[in-house]
Formats: structure tokens, C-alpha cells, sequence
């Protein structure tokens, strides 16, 4: 991937700036992440913090929907889609999130590694890995994300 790369939400006026490839991509079934993006999963794409900028002149409304993981998620106060999460727990890497449509429309992604907070009767026939319930999608998250997180350069 080239390094700067920019992104921009549907409508235009708020975007990122990227600067180095990503770490994971996944799919969440949590009922934060199915609020926040609308949907019935979020395809979210993982990057360290420190490589996504909001690009100058971004509208962006943040909320947090509810205390630790302190997730702050950002939405275009104009066209009201998602366009990045910025995770920060002291003691843990700092990551953003990007919703996988946002980026999509002009960058090839890797492909998805798993499913989170995946129900047993859900209806998912990828072949990709489920966990359920909290403890479970968590440790299974950080078994894909740390290893991804040695690998790049700090």
C-alpha cells in the first residue's frame, strides 16, 4: 500500500489520511459495533493510532457508547457515517478502527480473519473462525492483533 493514503466518507466532507498498511481486519457482531455502523456486523480494518490522521477540515461528532473499552467512535456530522474509532486503554496499543467501506472504494483490503461476538444460531457461512461472548472474542482478538503488532515497527 502507498503510504498517505486519503479516505473520505460518502459525502465528501470528512476523511483519513493513512500511513502505513494495516494490522487485521474482522468482522464484530457486538451490539455496539451493529449500532454504531448500522448493520448487522461491522467490517472493521485495525491500525495503530499513530497511522490515521482525520484529515483538516473534517466534521466529525465522536461518542462513546458506553465506558472501558474506551472506544471513541467518530461519524461524519454531515452524512452521519462512520468513519473511524479510536481505541486507547493505558498499558495497550493505541489502534484505530476503520470501517472497511470507507476504504474499499479505492484500496484492495486484506481479507477478514475472523468473527467476534458471533452468536452460535447466527447464520455466518465463511469458513472464518466465531468466538462468542466477551472473554472469548476478546482473547481471541488479541491472539491475532499481537502478533501483527510485534511485526510492524514501533
Amino acid at each position: 500500500m502507498d503510504t498517505e493514503r486519503r479516505f473520505h466518507c460518502g459525502c465528501g466532507v470528512s476523511g483519513l489520511e493513512l500511513g502505513a498498511a494495516p494490522l487485521l481486519r474482522f468482522y464484530c457482531h457486538c451490539s455496539l459495533c451493529r449500532q454504531f455502523n448500522g448493520a448487522p456486523r461491522a467490517d472493521v480494518v485495525v491500525y495503530r493510532r499513530r497511522e490515521v490522521s482525520v484529515l483538516p477540515g473534517s466534521d466529525l461528532t465522536f461518542e462513546r457508547l458506553r465506558p472501558p473499552p474506551a472506544v471513541d467512535r467518530g461519524r461524519c456530522a454531515r452524512c452521519r457515517e462512520p468513519v473511524v474509532e479510536f481505541f486507547d486503554l493505558p498499558l495497550a496499543p493505541r489502534l484505530a478502527f476503520v470501517p472497511a467501506a470507507l476504504l474499499e472504494r479505492s484500496m484492495v483490503l486484506p481479507s477478514p480473519a475472523l468473527h467476534l461476538f458471533c452468536a452460535a444460531d447466527e447464520a455466518v457461512e465463511d469458513g472464518l473462525p466465531r468466538y462468542d461472548g466477551y472473554l472469548r472474542s476478546q482473547l481471541a482478538f488479541l491472539r491475532r492483533l499481537l502478533p501483527a503488532v510485534l511485526r510492524t515497527p514501533r
